[in-house]
């Protein structure tokens, strides 16, 4: 009984997907221009946001031409047709923006913006112009892009005004760790009782410091990227490939490691002792500071699991205690907390 139903779901899902390809075959024009269709296998997490707030303004547009919505909107899996999308104007957008932003449509000069900041509305402003047939051009005489109206980025500029003004949202944005702050938070780790906290992260932590790198880029260092300096023998060397402002090999040049007369900052110091431990248990290991190699569709989790274990660790034992949040680092009263 279960597998008949589980095949049965299985046989459902594939004609749907065949019907949203059909749908979307029939949408296509000469132009190019083709809703795309939701595949889940596929899309990334920016894919599946850009989504969810298209499917949120449509359910808002048709809900106001009296439309009948399903009751919790639109799923990902709903297509429209080129028809359906040139009828949105630019005050469809805005009203929708405005209710994020207000919680109303018309709001006055003493109205706070206390509900989506102005990010979040570029973010959503971008969503919705993707999905258009229409996406290059501006709104100009009844036609193009409505996102690209100056409704639309009127509305934007006064939410602006009203965050300079302390009239808005307060900031959600992380900011990066103060020197004080990252003295601290070794501190904590090396006083933890397991190697992983006083070794490893604290290996990976003093790594990330002298590259001015993000969790991401650390965790996907492999063991041989780090190598010896050809003229200084007193250094090392080694690339950040997988910084996110690095999309060419020219633009990656190998970075130098230097020492500290400093216990606490020396990376060749810190990087002896992990190494010294690290290679014994794993003597044939592909990354820098994990072992494991998890490949899920072709895709190698490995560097993924242990950023989200590191982070899950630097939240639970670091910066949720009281010894790091009395740490002063004139933190400003609008800034949303360590990241």
């Amino acid at each position: 009984m279960v597998a008949a139903a589980a095949a049965a779901a299985g046989m459902a899902a594939i004609a749907a997907e065949r019907n949203n390809v059909e749908a979307a075959s029939a949408t296509r024009r000469d132009d190019g221009w083709l809703f795309p269709p939701w595949d889940p296998h596929v899309a990334d997490k920016n894919k599946k946001h850009y989504r969810s707030y298209f499917m949120d303004f449509m359910t808002f547009f048709h809900r106001r031409q009296g439309k009948e919505v399903p009751a919790g909107g639109y799923p990902l899996t709903k297509m429209f047709t080129r028809e359906e999308l040139l009828e949105i104007s630019p005050r469809d957008v805005h009203d929708w923006m405005a209710i994020k932003a207000f919680g109303k449509v018309d709001y006055g000069p003493g109205d706070k913006s206390t509900g989506a900041r102005l990010t979040t509305l570029e973010y959503m402003k971008k969503a919705v112009s993707s999905f258009m047939p229409n996406k290059r051009p501006y709104w100009q005489d009844g036609r193009g892009n409505p996102t690209k109206s100056d409704m639309v980025n009127d509305l934007l500029k006064k939410v602006q005004t009203k965050q300079v003004r302390k009239m808005g949202a307060k900031s959600q944005v992380k900011r990066q760790l103060r020197k004080t702050e990252m003295e601290k938070e070794i501190e904590i780790m090396r006083g933890r009782d397991n190697w992983e906290d006083r070794i490893k992260f604290v290996a990976m932590a003093v790594w990330q410091f002298n590259f001015i790198a993000r969790i991401d880029d650390t965790c996907h260092h492999e063991l041989f990227d780090v190598k010896g300096h050809k003229t200084f023998t007193f250094a090392l060397q080694s690339k950040v490939r997988w910084s996110k402002n690095v999309v060419d090999e020219r633009k990656c040049p190998d970075q130098i490691i230097l020492g500290a007369n400093d216990p606490l900052w020396c990376l060749i110091l810190l990087l002896g002792v992990y190494l010294e431990t690290y290679l014994e248990s794993h003597p044939d290991p592909k990354y820098l500071f994990t072992e494991k190699v998890n490949n899920v569709d072709g895709v190698d989790m490995a560097p993924d699991n242990l950023k989200n274990k590191w982070r899950s660790h630097l939240k639970k034992f670091v910066w949720n205690t009281s010894d790091f949040k009395d740490v002063d680092c004139g933190e400003d009263e609008d800034e949303g907390g360590v990241s």
